[in-house]
């Protein structure tokens, strides 16, 4: 919030607050022209999966798992190479549509006012999606956020176009139509619908803009997540192996399942006896308690080799330790291990009386995430 607040304030300090995209009006003419904005919704979100599968499949051609021959001969050549190749392509395309190149905010402007012919959007749209990919398919850096934004305005604009030549009597202008599309492409795309609302919204100035906004940024972004199973981002990060929500089973599984019961030590225990309980038990850290049977201390075995001859008290860490219930869940108790920068946390049945019941280790965690062979 304190760097938006900063970026927003800044911005109009030095840039006057203003807009650089187009400003649009917006009255709902009918109430049977929801149901347009929700067709608009379904197909931006099938455009949505287009431009998702357009840029995946660039990637593999210059990587050469597709292609053939030419994926082949693209994947033996430098990075810097391919980079080029795509900055080719680009170079072509824009000379049969000059849209295509920079941010096209003078192109998304153009569409909000009406102004682009229907074959001129059909047009822009295909020629910015080759682009796109030839662009971030060969490894040149760029965002695929902003394009998206861009093909949102040109497909909303090109539907608009359509949708009022077959009904003109309850459709609003084209730009209507280019401002929603721009949304719900996004929101498609990204999977996230209230970013395409409130992104809209807050660039129109347009309160009543949102209900067309919500009805086609959430029809969009349920088809792409329905069928794709993801966002552009979290789809990206599967097929380079990174494993997104990996918290999210941990929070399904609580320290009862994966905590180790041990004996305790107590702290004026002597070296000898330190020695004997950890070469007996076999663990990496035994709980240290007082006269009350409470935790004082987390003596760890890698202590112990280290300073021999003193007492369990004196070897414990009493600082930092960490302290869990059995309903704890591990996505938590994993967050308090990272947090104190240790590998053991003691279990207690209560937090008032800390009793030892046993250690939870990060080895312990991952045993119990770790899915167990049929």
């Amino acid at each position: 919030m304190l760097s938006c607040v900063t970026a927003t304030t800044t911005s109009r300090a030095l840039l006057g607050g203003v807009n650089e995209l187009q400003p649009i009006s917006w009255s709902l003419l009918h109430s049977s022209e929801i149901a347009l904005y929700l067709a608009l919704g379904l197909a931006a979100g099938a455009a949505g999966i287009v431009y998702i599968r357009s840029l995946h499949a660039a990637e593999d051609l210059f990587a050469g798992r597709a292609g053939g021959r030419l994926g082949a001969s693209l994947a033996r050549l430098p990075p810097q190479i391919r980079a080029g190749i795509g900055g080719l392509a680009v170079g072509l395309a824009a000379l049969l549509a000059p849209r295509v190149l920079g941010t096209g905010i003078e192109s998304m402007n153009a569409a909000l006012a009406g102004e682009l012919a229907f074959s001129a959007l059909v047009l822009a749209f295909a020629f910015k999606l080759f682009a796109t990919a030839a662009t971030l398919g060969s490894g040149s850096p760029g965002g695929s956020f902003f394009p998206a934004v861009f093909l949102g305005a040109m497909f909303g604009g090109a539907f608009g176009r359509a949708a009022h030549r077959l009904l003109p009597a309850i459709t609003s202008t084209t730009g209507a139509y280019a401002a929603v599309g721009m949304g719900a492409l996004a929101a498609g795309a990204t999977a996230a619908p209230l970013t395409g609302v409130m992104m809209m919204f807050e660039l129109t100035g347009n309160y009543q803009i949102v209900l067309p906004l919500l009805v086609a940024c959430g029809a969009a972004a349920a088809l792409v997540n329905g069928l794709l199973g993801g966002s552009i981002y979290s789809l990206s990060a599967r097929r380079r192996g990174v494993r997104a929500h990996i918290e999210e089973p941990l929070r399904d599984l609580s320290v009862a399942q994966a905590f180790e019961r041990t004996p305790s030590i107590a702290h004026g225990a002597g070296a000898a006896e330190v020695a004997r309980a950890l070469e007996n038990d076999g663990h990496a850290a035994l709980p240290v308690v007082d006269e009350r049977g409470f935790v004082v201390g987390l003596l760890q075995r890698r202590a112990v080799a280290a300073e021999p001859g003193q007492t369990a008290g004196e070897l414990a860490r009493s600082e930092s330790v960490v302290l869990l219930l059995p309903d704890d869940d591990l996505a938590q108790a994993l967050h308090r291990l990272s947090e104190s920068g240790t590998l053991e946390a003691v279990v207690v049945e209560n937090p008032e009386e800390p009793r030892p019941l046993g250690i939870l280790t990060r080895d312990g965690i991952l045993d119990a995430w770790r899915p167990r062979p049929n």
